[in-house]
């Protein structure tokens, strides 16, 4: 067990892990140069100098216990892939608009159940803005006839939209979101892992580089969680560290690391690292995935989140 533990863990509790940005480098935005979208909805981002975000996120307790399970395995995409069905085709076009992309964001996030879902959405239309409005008007029906794989894989590629917000639309788009899956008082791990899409779109980081110590617990963390998602969690958290090679890193699995709140505040910290030791916590991601020879939809989805999280390319892993 790392000795540096007990010091370090605190790190990722309440408000303990706000301590690190005075420890951290500023690195300077990969900004993207998109053209303008004109519409109703579209603001320039903010210059620079001024991206990040100083507003503080309200934290939402993401607890194990409030998981529901999602069966099945992921199928891996075949060497040639069919043609886009028409649904599918409507829903990437709307991620390309900063307004669609927020759409099927929220449509992503409402309630699953009829009446639940019509009451949230007629209460969200009456808040939005127009544009984004009418495009959850339009998409809503199309994500309901759309698998969550589906989905998360088409709603990454609205990021460059997403990004394209401004700074005060991107504050009252992670409220919008996070109400939205506050709402029924649970969280399932698909909504996380939609929350950490959203936050990589919406939120913008200094780089920053922590102590070992601490990179360390994070990536134990991590590893934890993908090793949960296993048949043998002891075994896929070994196999995990021993692929990552990073120090610090705890010999065993923790069995108290276990709510989505501490792991949404790791990766924000592993998402300020630097490209070699975000590639080591994914090594150990896909050791602690691949020991038992098979992917689960939740593995996908999990790794999906992580590597838009990093800003790192996802593997092929099949």
């Amino acid at each position: 067990r790392n000795p540096n533990a007990p010091e370090a863990s605190h790190l990722f509790f309440g408000n303990g892990i706000s301590g690190f940005s005075a420890l951290f480098a500023t690195h300077p935005p990969l900004e993207e140069r998109i053209q303008r979208i004109e519409g109703v909805y579209f603001q320039p981002p903010e210059n620079s100098s001024e991206a990040t975000s100083t507003e503080p996120t309200d934290d939402i307790a993401f607890s194990a216990a409030q998981l529901s399970n999602l069966a099945g395995t992921m199928r891996m995409p075949a060497k040639k892939s069919p043609p886009p069905i028409p649904i599918l085709v409507s829903i990437e076009n709307q991620c390309h608009d900063p307004a669609g992309a927020l759409a099927v964001l929220y449509s992503m996030l409402l309630p699953p159940d009829n009446l639940s879902r019509t009451k949230a959405r007629d209460q969200l239309i009456s808040k939005l803005d127009p544009a984004i409005a009418q495009a959850l008007f339009e998409v809503e029906p199309l994500v309901l006839q759309t698998n969550k794989l589906q989905l998360f894989t088409l709603l990454s590629k609205a990021l460059p939209s997403l990004k394209m917000l401004g700074k005060e639309q991107s504050i009252d788009a992670l409220k919008t979101c996070k109400a939205l899956i506050s709402a029924d008082g649970k969280i399932d791990f698909f909504e996380f892992c939609v929350w950490r899409l959203a936050k990589t779109g919406l939120e913008k980081f200094h780089q920053v580089k922590g102590p070992g110590a601490a990179l360390g617990i994070a990536a134990s963390t991590v590893f934890t969680f993908f090793a949960k998602l296993s048949d043998n969690p002891d075994a896929a958290y070994q196999k995990a560290i021993k692929a990552a090679e990073i120090h610090g890193l705890l010999d065993n699995i923790e069995t108290k690391t276990d709510d989505f709140k501490m792991l949404d505040k790791v990766f924000d910290f592993l998402a300020q690292a630097n490209t070699e030791i975000k590639h080591k916590v994914l090594d150990g991601c896909i050791a602690a995935i691949l020991h038992d020879g098979k992917i689960t939809q939740d593995e996908g989805v999990l790794l999906r989140a992580f590597c838009l999280s990093m800003e790192i390319p996802l593997p092929p892993l099949g």
